[in-house]
């Protein structure tokens, strides 16, 4: 009866253990990397402000505050946004935190019109490549990550207004 019990008790558990090895199971990105859920470092005006999931909105708030301090150009219970020029003489960036109903980060965005006014967005994807590896391609001017629990998508392009150079993140499912 033992042997039994131990024969179906391998034939059972087998196929588990060969998923997780291969990637499979959940926790294993698309290439079967770990996926870990670690900081990602945002340098804006010189400090680094680290994205990370469980962020609350006070972290968002008190970490923003720290570096910009211009008032929020939108502060709800969903959004928190700053407009600042980080170059002189240029346009400004959106860098925006969206929260869920429980004031957990769930978003975040750095948007401007071009690469030359958007620094942070520059260097977030120059640490990406060096950390996260290399993107997929969605389409020409796109690109994405999945990385530290964040689906992390760069989109640049278009012309006039309707220009972008943007950094966006959101939560994995």
């Amino acid at each position: 009866m033992k042997k039994w019990f131990l024969i179906a008790l391998i034939l059972f558990t087998a196929p588990l253990f060969a998923m997780t090895a291969n990637g499979a199971e959940a926790g294993k990105g698309d290439a079967g990397k770990a996926v870990v859920e670690q900081p990602v470092p945002v340098q804006v005006l010189g400090k680094t402000i680290e994205i990370r999931k469980g962020m609350t909105r006070a972290d968002a708030k008190q970490a923003l505050s720290a570096v910009i301090k211009e008032e929020p150009s939108l502060d709800t219970a969903e959004r928190l946004q700053y407009d600042v020029a980080l170059v002189p003489n240029e346009a400004p960036v959106s860098i925006t935190f969206d929260f869920d109903k429980k004031g957990i980060v769930n978003g975040f965005m750095l948007d401007a019109m071009s690469k030359k006014q958007n620094p942070p967005a520059v260097k977030l994807l120059e640490w990406l490549k060096a950390n996260a590896g290399e993107p997929r391609v969605k389409k020409k001017g796109s690109a994405m990550w999945n990385f530290g629990g964040w689906k992390i998508e760069h989109v640049a392009g278009g012309s006039g207004e309707d220009a972008a150079y943007r950094v966006e993140f959101t939560a994995a499912k």
